[in-house]
């Protein structure tokens, strides 16, 4: 008798660790968002292997990118294509919290210069600068779409909350601007309500003349409901926006 009910037990425990393991849906997509710094530009993205105008790149050009995981499953974390390259990486991350995922490049640059990429994963956007053949040219000289009134092209994303901590990558602005000559730059409001908004922690660069979109990530803990007024400064003309915060 006891080896009967030794034999079920085992029996039952054995059905439910197989149906424990068809249920786990190994295709289930990730979720999570980029790790920022203080300013929200993005952190620990580390850019290896050489890069050169007309020269392909090969398994030694990557990027190592920091990300928060909130629940394990598949991801596709990849940039756009910008001077005739582009990265990506694909795989599953089988753990929460802090992951680094690797981005392999693909392409040949064609300029030489300072090139923006922008890294998106779960809602998250984040830029990553890729200077070819060494390059970062001068100060580019642009002005404020919009200036001096509303800020034109404009484009917020995420919740603002009072109180709330504001959440890495995933709230930022848009906004046009109207660049005259290219090179680096860096746009940075000053701090309202407890919330500045930054083009990021390291230079950026226009590559092309013209009306153009510019990012700013939010970063800081809302003090305050209400609307408040930002200003984009550029060197010569500025334009204002609006955020609501609830």
């Amino acid at each position: 008798m006891k080896n009967f009910f030794f034999i079920a037990l085992v029996l039952s425990a054995t059905l439910f660790f197989s149906c424990t393991k068809d249920d786990v849906d190994e295709n289930a997509l990730s979720s999570g968002n980029l790790t920022t710094d203080s300013i929200g530009g993005c952190k620990q993205i580390l850019i290896h292997g050489n890069y050169e105008k007309d020269s392909a790149l090969t398994a030694d050009n990557y990027l190592d990118v920091s990300v928060n995981i909130k629940a394990a499953g598949t991801y596709t974390i990849q940039t756009n294509t910008v001077n005739g390259m582009s990265f990506k990486g694909t795989g599953r991350l089988g753990y929460g919290g802090g992951n680094t995922v690797r981005l392999y490049g693909s392409g040949k640059p064609l300029l030489n210069g300072l090139f923006p990429f922008r890294v998106t994963y779960g809602g998250s956007l984040c830029i990553a600068n890729i200077s070819i053949g060494g390059g970062g040219g001068a100060n580019a000289i642009f002005s404020m779409g919009g200036a001096p009134n509303t800020c034109s092209g404009f484009n917020s994303s995420g919740i603002y909350q009072a109180g709330q901590i504001i959440l890495a990558g995933v709230n930022y602005v848009v906004a046009n601007v109207n660049v005259t000559s290219i090179g680096t730059y860096q746009i940075r409001t000053t701090p309202i309500n407890g919330v500045t908004f930054s083009t990021g922690a390291t230079l950026n660069t226009f590559t092309s003349l013209g009306v153009q979109s510019v990012i700013l990530f939010a970063s800081g803990t809302p003090i305050a409901s209400g609307n408040f007024n930002y200003i984009l400064n550029s060197p010569n003309t500025n334009c204002r926006f609006t955020i609501t915060y609830l």
